[in-house]
């Protein structure tokens, strides 16, 4: 079903925006991957189940609108998610994400809103310590910098096509910034032609293990 609401949610989406299959190829033919926002945020709510979750661009960034409960109170939140590195290989894809611009609401009188008045919500990260556990793909975080380890997914982690991907295409082009362009968020590589070697003798090695 999810499929399937994926790819209805897409035509609609390009019903309404019908130059936009022109702005993807134009944006490949610069070296570039490129994702309509909406679709990172149809994406988001349905792995998460949060209906009241929004996603929005906020150039450079994505600006991320929620409400989550704490210990019973209802608390809204809304901050901006900047993507500053990306690193990617063989046994490796991890994210850093800068965390901007934190408003935490909750109900005047209660005891979440005397909470939120003593944070200091210039440092995100600060505030883990509130968690009862950790994030799990939480690799990192300092100040407003978290790092998320996504082979820490074990549906990644064990996941051999994208591993070979990842062994194939690394070597070849590296991730140079992620950044939201008015609806759609742009991600430009950079080639590596010294990443030749590498690559090929990862097909070396891909073609001998399929053929054993």
């Amino acid at each position: 079903m999810l499929l399937l609401d994926a790819v209805t949610a897409a035509l609609g989406y390009l019903g309404q925006h019908p130059a936009l299959p022109i702005r993807l190829a134009a944006q490949s033919a610069r070296l570039r991957l490129a994702v309509p926002v909406p679709a990172i945020h149809f994406l988001l709510t349905h792995l998460t189940g949060a209906g009241d979750l929004v996603v929005e661009a906020d150039p450079p960034g994505i600006r991320v609108t929620t409400a989550l409960d704490l210990f019973g109170t209802a608390l809204g939140v809304r901050a901006c998610v900047e993507v500053t590195g990306v690193e990617a290989g063989p046994d490796l894809l991890r994210v850093t994400l800068r965390v901007s611009g934190l408003d935490l609401k909750a109900p005047a009188g209660t005891p979440a809103a005397q909470l939120i008045g003593s944070l200091d919500l210039r440092r995100p990260a600060s505030l883990l310590g509130m968690l009862p556990v950790k994030p799990g793909l939480l690799a990192e975080a300092d100040d407003d910098r978290f790092v998320i380890d996504l082979f820490r997914l074990s549906a990644l982690k064990h996941n051999v096509r994208l591993q070979r991907v990842l062994a194939i295409l690394g070597p070849l082009v590296r991730v140079s910034r992620v950044a939201t362009e008015k609806d759609v968020l742009a991600i430009s590589l950079v080639p590596r032609p010294l990443g030749l070697l590498e690559t090929a003798q990862a097909l070396v090695a891909l073609r001998r293990a399929t053929a054993e």
